[in-house]
This record gives structure tokens, C-alpha cells and sequence, in this order.
């Protein structure tokens, strides 16, 4: 798929292994909403992971439930940039977790079902805000423990300040 602006990082966006119809993403995790032709703005939460608002068909997914805005006739979904690049640009079938890597092949397809389902995307630079596909991997729960990459990147700092209470 070429974007816009004649570039080929660009691809439809993928949620669940569905297509969103209207709405491309970008490398660089940047979401486009075809309509309007319009770069749609992230909302940086207080745990610094950055999400974006899209609107959906109604039945697209059977087993989600959806949420209308205030104002608003069409259902949206809330969608995690970083995980979203993830599922669109590298399927975890495709960049299964490393340590899972050499095996993935070989093990029953429950299995992988249940990595796909619990495995998770992390931030290479430890950069929620940069949610470059080059800076993603998926990883399994046990190795994207916040305590164990604290012990690994060397953190000096309080990893739960921004869940605490001010």
C-alpha cells in the first residue's frame, strides 16, 4: 500500500486480525483516517502509553463490546498505538516472543493461541511515546515484567510513581 504522501510504510489498520475499514497506520505509529484525510491525534495516558479513538462498523468484531461517545451514532473502540503497530506490521506469528522462537512451529496450535493471546508488545528503548515498528517487540508476560526489566535496563528511578497518589 502506498500512503499519501507516495510512501510504503503505510498499511490498512489491523485490530484482532481485522481490518478497521477508513482507518491506515504508519510505521510510526501514526493513524490516518481515509475520509477525512486526517492524522488522527493521541491521547497519552497517565501511564504513559499512548491510545487513539476510532470508529467502527457495527458487527465487525462479534465478541467486542463497543461503546458510543456522547453526540455520536457510530460505535468506537479505544486502540493502544504500540499494539496496534504490532498487530498490523509484524504478526506474532510471523515475530513470535525470541525465547519462543525456535519452537513456535512445533507446538500445538492451542498453544500458540494462548502466546497470542497473553503475549505482550514492548518498547524497545523503554519509550512509550516512540512506537516505531523498529522499537517493538512482543515478549511474554514473565519477560516484559516491569521488576525484571528494572533489574535488566539497570532503573534507578520509582517504576510505580504514576501510580501513585499525589
Amino acid at each position: 500500500m502506498i500512503d499519501i504522501f507516495g510512501n510504503e510504510q503505510c498499511k490498512p489498520l489491523k485490530k484482532y486480525g481485522k481490518i478497521i475499514p477508513n482507518y491506515y497506520i504508519f510505521e510510526d505509529g501514526s493513524i490516518i483516517h481515509s475520509k477525512s484525510n486526517k492524522i488522527r491525534k493521541p491521547v497519552t495516558r497517565p501511564d504513559g502509553y499512548q491510545m487513539v479513538s476510532i470508529s467502527i462498523p457495527k458487527d465487525l468484531f462479534d465478541d467486542f463490546d463497543y461503546y458510543l461517545q456522547e453526540g455520536r451514532n457510530t460505535p468506537t473502540m479505544n486502540v493502544y498505538i504500540h499494539k496496534t503497530v504490532a498487530d498490523t506490521f509484524m504478526p506474532i506469528d510471523e515475530n513470535p516472543p525470541k525465547q519462543l522462537k525456535d519452537t513456535w512451529n512445533d507446538v500445538p496450535e492451542v498453544w500458540r493461541q494462548w502466546v497470542r493471546d497473553t503475549a505482550q508488545v514492548d518498547h524497545l528503548d523503554d519509550d512509550k511515546s516512540n512506537n516505531h515498528v523498529s522499537n517493538l517487540e512482543y515478549k511474554t508476560p514473565q519477560e516484559n515484567n516491569i521488576h525484571r526489566k528494572g533489574v535488566k535496563m539497570g532503573y534507578t528511578r520509582d517504576i510505580h510513581a504514576h501510580r501513585r497518589i499525589k
